[in-house]
């Protein structure tokens, strides 16, 4: 569940704070204060309290001085006289936490107090049946980088907060107090080694480690104490093995063709231009047009048509080596990069096309597939972008050959 989603429902009044300002404020602080939650925003803490209640612990220097030395997890917990937006008092309990991902930022949340209803010892439950410290850890771990360990200059766990972690084998209990070395695979922890001890030496970074066949994002930054001085490391890990996912197929999307799954002219631009830098020469380059699509849209429908279209991918991926790139750079038009392939070469692949075609189009369940190809090879020094418009018009001149067989 993403954290607005937890933020906004949640049933204890909450909000953010940055210094002393509101920067957000869910629906349930909205009703308690009496206005809607995005006319709290802008508001100090000042405007929230009666006369005289920010001071002691609950001076926004003391709180800020708490926020700079707290750990991960910690609850600040105040009792205070509240103020709503039209003068009435109440009194409350304000709990506050580091918000975990934005740096200065306080995660509040409050319960008002009815009538003998003061907590003994602060404990007290709102309505829910939840302290107002369970429901800072809901929030604080469903935040996107929710997942928090804190990890001391011996690299030993101090703190392990997250269902992340529980659901990858890591429950809290298991953890805390242990080496990263003996809990980490040796692979691992190699990995991660470096960014903890900078992280002691004062260094943000940030990195994915795959773990349990899934892959997790891991800030690692130091933990200071009041006066600045780094006393220990904290890491936020994510699971971003979706969005890992999402993200090879958008890649794999913006660079294949979506009818025939060959690579698309813009892919294969991209590869002409790579292969004109490198040291591949010499490079045949194959242009291919499928005969008669325009024929069978017409007869038999442009779905026959990208059948057509699709076989004939078929063909020429099981033509070329699996290094080559072969591309849909048009509607019927195929372009071919063959890196490290000479001339010669290039006529041989032309002929195994022109077998595979014929085989492939014998078959009764199938429509014929025939093409009209162009090569051309370019030497070192010699233009990529010349010989596709060379082996072009070698394919149209095997195009009109085509044409004038009966």
């Amino acid at each position: 569940m993403r954290w607005e989603s937890v933020f906004q429902s949640g049933h204890d009044p909450s909000f953010v704070l940055e210094g002393d300002q509101l920067v957000a404020a869910n629906r349930a602080a909205g009703k308690l204060f009496g206005c809607p939650p995005e006319e709290l925003v802008g508001l100090s803490l000042s405007d929230l309290f009666a006369p005289g209640q920010l001071a002691g612990s609950a001076a926004p220097e003391a709180i800020g001085a708490w926020a700079a030395g707290a750990r991960v997890g910690e609850v600040h917990r105040l009792q205070l006289c509240g103020r709503r937006r039209d003068g009435c008092e109440f009194d409350a309990e304000f709990c506050l936490t580091l918000l975990v991902g934005k740096e200065r930022q306080l995660l509040a949340s409050v319960r008002e107090f009815g009538v003998g209803d003061h907590p003994a010892g602060g404990t007290g439950r709102g309505l829910s049946g939840r302290t107002a410290e369970d429901h800072h850890r809901t929030l604080v771990n469903n935040f996107p980088e929710g997942a928090l360990v804190l990890f001391d200059t011996d690299l030993r766990l101090a703190t392990a907060e997250s269902a992340v972690l529980a659901s990858a084998g890591f429950p809290k209990e298991s953890l805390e107090g242990r080496s990263l070395a003996a809990l980490l695979p040796a692979k691992t922890f190699r990995l991660v080694e470096p960014h903890l001890r900078g992280a002691l030496a004062g260094q943000d970074s940030v990195l994915e480690v795959p773990f349990g066949g899934r892959v997790y994002s891991v800030h690692v930054r130091p933990a200071r104490d009041p006066a600045g001085e780094v006393v220990a490391g904290m890491a936020v890990v994510q699971d971003i093995t979706a969005r890992k996912k999402e993200e090879d197929n958008l890649r794999y999307l913006s660079a294949h063709d979506p009818l025939t799954s060959l690579f698309n002219r813009l892919y294969f631009e991209e590869e002409m231009a790579r292969l004109a830098k490198g040291r591949h020469f010499p490079v045949s380059v194959v242009s291919a047009d499928v005969d008669g699509l325009k024929s069978v849209n017409d007869r038999l429908g442009h779905a026959a048509g990208d059948e057509m279209l699709r076989q004939a991918a078929e063909v020429l991926q099981v033509s070329f080596r699996p290094g080559d790139v072969v591309a849909r750079i048009g509607g019927d038009e195929f372009a071919v990069l063959l890196p490290g392939a000479s001339a010669a070469a290039g006529e041989s692949v032309l002929a195994r096309v022109r077998r595979n075609e014929n085989a492939y189009s014998a078959r009764d369940d199938r429509l014929a597939v025939h093409f009209s190809l162009g090569l051309a090879t370019a030497e070192e020094g010699e233009s990529l972008a010349e010989t596709l418009r060379l082996a072009d018009s070698r394919m149209y001149r095997d195009k009109l050959e085509h044409a004038k067989k009966p």
